[in-house]
């Protein structure tokens, strides 16, 4: 994860958030399940896409939902000196989308993804 997105994720507690009950884990892991094929498909070769494909789609897929939204104004935090609004929503998001592809890489070395 990027230096700068690693202070949002520590001010919202972003790992807490994905750790914790309300958090859809198994759905933002099967999405990972289903995205990473396709990103391997023009990928370099070895298989495996870059990270950063894959917390593309899920930045996407949390500024859709609405669920962390939801988590940050019930936090009442909105971190960033950025003026720019929209930056810095995708800034919140892209670190969401880090620390969802950690917590998946971490089950998946535990070997508690998949179930």
């Amino acid at each position: 994860m990027p230096a700068h997105l690693q202070e949002i994720a520590a001010t919202l507690a972003l790992r807490s958030w994905v750790d914790g009950k309300k958090f859809p884990q198994e759905k933002y892991f099967e999405t990972i399940d289903l995205a990473r094929p396709l990103l391997a498909r023009h990928g370099a070769g070895n298989g495996e896409p870059r990270p950063e494909l894959v917390v593309m789609i899920l930045t996407t897929t949390l500024d859709e939902e609405g669920l962390l939204l939801t988590y940050v104004l019930e936090k009442g935090t909105y971190p960033l000196d950025v003026e720019d609004r929209e930056m810095r929503w995708l800034r919140c998001c892209q670190a969401a989308a880090w620390v969802i592809l950690q917590a998946y890489e971490r089950a998946c070395k535990a070997r508690e993804w998949p179930t």
